[in-house]
């Protein structure tokens, strides 16, 4: 009898991003993530999905598989999932592991032609590498590593998103336009046509 085939989580939700669908891992068991949540400059040490995942622990068993199957090895066509999404995100929850992870989330996309998906991820450094691998169905999204951070848009990103604390917006008057509506009432992250390229929020 032929083995099991391996489902990628694909994750629903609540709040900001409801009515979306995205494919996440765990910062748990990622050794880029754990090593910037010590660093106090840093936005991983104000981890949001730690917060999250301390009160979800069926989602610390999803995303820690998402990550081990994404990052061992390049899927197979049928591991890949089909959706029937206009808009999907990598990443709500987690960071890329290293290039299978990448390779991995571009030939989902590439499967999957009719959907835009949009990438946020601080490794600009594996994107860079592979950015021959990248469909156009694909948004790049660069999130600025640091609190309060300068933002800038990386070689071959299509935008950059910063978090910022509320003294240093009111400071330095830094336009928010990220935050207040669901992300399918405003979709500026999902459109290259949406002219914004700077995305702008509080820190949670």
């Amino acid at each position: 009898m032929p083995s099991k085939v391996k489902k990628v989580h694909i994750s629903t939700h609540s709040g900001k991003l409801e009515g979306l669908h995205s494919i996440n891992t765990s910062p748990l068991n990622n050794s880029f993530c754990k090593k910037n949540s010590k660093i106090k400059s840093m936005v991983c040490s104000s981890c949001y999905t730690h917060r999250f995942l301390g009160r979800r622990p069926n989602a610390v068993k999803a995303f820690k598989r998402n990550g081990k199957l994404l990052s061992d090895k390049i899927l197979k066509e049928e591991e890949l999932p089909v959706l029937n999404d206009r808009y999907v995100r990598f990443h709500s929850f987690g960071e890329l592991i290293n290039t299978n992870h990448f390779n991995n989330f571009m030939n989902i996309a590439r499967r999957n032609s009719g959907t835009t998906f949009a990438l946020w991820t601080k490794r600009k450094d594996i994107v860079q590498r592979n950015m021959h691998k990248v469909p156009k169905n694909v948004i790049l999204v660069y999130s600025t590593p640091k609190k309060d951070g300068a933002n800038f848009i990386p070689r071959g990103f299509d935008r950059c998103f910063t978090v910022y604390s509320k003294e240093f917006v009111k400071k330095n008057k830094i336009p928010i336009n990220c935050g207040g509506k669901k992300c399918l009432d405003c979709l500026i992250c999902y459109k290259r046509s949406s002219g914004i390229r700077y995305v702008n929020e509080v820190i949670k």
